[in-house]
């Protein structure tokens, strides 16, 4: 008979305090210039309590909008973070919506 053993945390389980702190982010700008969307995306991530660098950060903007610049400043200031994107024909998060603007999320 060969048994399995099981993980002693499994995926779900926090491994510590600070780990049950660890969420994921979401922003809406309207700001029209990349590095400008690309800050105020920031800062609203961080007004959410995004503590540590997330681990990849998804982007979706209007068509009106630098992809390319956004996700170049994104990269910048969060290097080890995966930022992808597209673009959209409306773009929300679950507070607000709008169209012609640029929405994130960052995934811890």
């Amino acid at each position: 008979m060969r048994t399995h053993s099981k993980p002693a945390i499994s995926p779900l389980t926090p491994a510590s305090d600070r780990a049950a702190d660890v969420r994921a982010a979401s922003a809406l700008s309207r700001v029209r210039d990349a590095h400008g969307a690309a800050a105020d995306l920031v800062a609203q991530f961080e007004a959410q309590g995004l503590a540590a660098a997330p681990t990849a950060v998804v982007v979706f903007c209007s068509p009106a909008y630098d992809g390319v610049g956004i996700a170049a400043a994104l990269r910048e200031r969060y290097p080890a973070a995966e930022v992808v994107g597209c673009t959209t024909a409306g773009e929300f998060v679950e507070r607000d919506g709008s169209v012609g603007g640029v929405s994130a999320i960052a995934l811890p």
